[in-house]
């Protein structure tokens, strides 16, 4: 636990606990907004948690999975390092948090403690992306905050939000008020993904226009004044045009190190690296297998004596984790299997021409796989398929795609694409029905439609697929439903009105924190906010079961404070 503790005792006017009773404290604490979701820091636990993992397939054993030190079940992203590789930074978002937020760590004795948020840089907005000085006195990051610089509304009436570059320094052991990167740096583009040269005179950074990282390229900005000047994109070997991010220096090798999703590649996004002779660059080179996977491996940062990356391959903890040349303190040496650990989503998608009800065999499909990658939906990988003689296919996608666009190539049927969304770990029928065009017919209109289908039985006596959604989470102390989870619900209480043999079973919890009597009435309100919701949507108290368990069925404590949100739930079982 080697983290930066004075931020912690530096930050503590931040809460607002008001009288604190001897012992343990009461229910989930109150406290403010900013501070709510860094409770789970405050508690360092004196024992180790031991990660037991499987072997790795892949040549990949310089690289181990920071476990849950410091990775968690959501995305821990974009990792920067200091030249004495004693100190790193990343941003972090765990599910049901609203925004991403920048973290801080440090290692001694070779190994990675637990980290902990900045608190005089974070905001309610999105911080992210950080870079941290070789000296480990600044920090740059981008943040969609307001007072950036952002165009002004467009036709539609809309306002334009993008990210721009903020810096921040450690001044006697404190981290300043972040302020706007002074200079030519900042335009009404997103500005993202900041990197400084050794020396600290050369700022590199990723540019794109609002809502289209495809035309991303990086760029270099030289320090003048006190402020980043001459702003150029750097040469086309390195901008080809797939996506590339993360422009970042070694300090070992005198490499520059960044990511692309260019031809030739594992898959994904992979590490590149460069070298600067002069005012040129060489040709960039794949960084190879030590490092690159098929999936999406970013922002790789190397100091003097180690190495840190964040990858969203099979077998992490969540979407985005962070691998390093040295494992965290207090675990076990984990070594990753590139095998999913969730279940595989299957799609079974069978084509139908929508005028006449015949399947369509032997017809020719085009598959667009697409995940979010930097706010934003993008292109992963395209495959073309056709149908059997049943009129049907089968997809297993990896668990880096959330959605499909599916599209006929077949004669009188192209031009009219679908999206359909993913399930992740579920099993979905897909029908879609395609219309042929006639005549003139040029436009798009109701040429297709995908109808979606999961099964509450794969089959035998094999347990229920829980269809739609199976876990309401709440937020401290509160047993109000949120409101992105009211659409899954009337998703929900719709299969109920399909099939009234349906009934649900609606459980409520809470984490351990607090008195046993206060977490048994919280979890039974959430429960009954959750089942008085369904009633309100006509379906009779009769086929709804209400039961709470308190903090008796709590699994969070088991690794720490920090992931007591898991508990903080109601779940939700449909059954016959």
């Amino acid at each position: 636990m080697y983290c930066i503790f004075s931020i912690i005792l530096l930050s503590l006017p931040h809460l607002t606990m008001g009288k604190v009773p001897n012992g343990r404290m009461g229910g989930e604490i109150k406290m403010n907004p900013k501070t709510k979701k860094y409770i789970s820091v405050l508690t360092i636990s004196a024992a180790a948690v031991l990660i037991l993992t499987t072997a790795y397939s892949q040549k990949t054993s310089s690289l181990f999975n920071l476990t849950t030190r410091i990775n968690t079940a959501g995305d821990d992203y974009a990792p920067s390092i200091t030249r004495d590789g004693s100190t790193a930074v990343f941003n972090s978002q765990m599910p049901g948090e609203k925004s991403h937020n920048i973290f801080i760590c440090k290692n001694k004795n070779g190994l990675w403690g637990d980290p902990y948020p900045i608190f005089a840089i974070n905001s309610d907005a999105n911080d992210e992306t950080p870079f941290i000085s070789a000296d480990g006195r600044t920090i740059i990051f981008s943040s969609d905050r307001p007072g950036g610089v952002s165009s002004s509304a467009t036709s539609d009436g809309r306002k334009r939000i993008t990210f721009d570059l903020y810096i921040s320094r450690l001044v006697s052991g404190k981290w300043t008020e972040p302020e706007l990167l002074k200079g030519r740096v900042n335009t009404y583009m997103n500005e993202r993904a900041p990197g400084l040269s050794a020396d600290g005179e050369t700022l590199y950074f990723t540019r794109w226009p609002y809502n289209n990282p495809a035309r991303a390229k990086i760029y270099s900005a030289k320090l003048d004044g006190g402020e980043f000047k001459d702003v150029k994109e750097l040469p086309a070997s390195i901008n080809s045009g797939n996506y590339e991010i993360g422009f970042r220096p070694s300090y070992k090798s005198g490499r520059y190190y960044f990511a692309s999703r260019r031809p030739g590649g594992s898959g994904g996004w992979d590490i590149y690296y460069t070298t600067k002779s002069g005012n040129n660059f060489t040709n960039p080179v794949n960084a190879g297998k030590e490092i690159n996977t098929s999936y999406d491996d970013m922002y790789y940062s190397e100091s003097e004596k180690n190495t840190i990356l964040s990858s969203n391959k099979a077998g992490g903890y969540g979407k985005f984790d962070l691998y390093s040349s040295i494992p965290s303190a207090g675990v076990s040496v984990p070594v990753i299997k590139e095998a999913a650990q969730n279940r595989q989503s299957v799609l079974n998608i069978t084509a139908i021409d929508k005028t006449d009800g015949k399947v369509l065999k032997n017809s020719l499909f085009r598959i667009t796989l697409m995940g979010e990658r930097e706010k934003e939906s993008v292109s992963l990988r395209r495959i073309e398929i056709k149908t059997g003689y049943k009129g049907s296919f089968i997809l297993y996608p990896k668990d880096d795609a959330d959605s499909i666009v599916i599209e006929p190539l077949s004669k009188g049927y192209q031009n009219c694409p679908v999206k359909v969304n993913i399930s992740p770990g579920e099993t979905m029928n897909i029908k879609l029905y395609v219309k042929k065009k006639s005549g003139k017919d040029t436009k798009n209109g109701d040429c297709i439609d995908a109808v979606i289908k999961n099964p509450l039985v794969k089959g035998g006596d094999e347990k229920p697929v829980q269809p739609f959604l199976k876990t309401v989470y709440f937020k401290f102390n509160s047993h109000d439903v949120p409101l992105e989870y009211i659409p899954g619900i009337h998703r929900l209480v719709e299969l109920m009105r399909n099939d009234p043999e349906l009934t649900i079973i609606i459980s409520g919890y809470t984490d351990p924190a607090g008195p046993a009597e206060v977490n048994d009435r919280l979890s039974m309100k959430r429960a009954q906010s959750v089942a008085r919701l369904i009633r309100s949507l006509d379906i009779p108290e009769s086929r709804i079961t209400v039961e709470w368990f308190g903090e008796t069925r709590a699994s969070s404590g088991k690794s720490g404070p920090r992931y007591y949100y898991l508990d903080r739930k109601a779940e939700l079982l449909l059954q016959k």
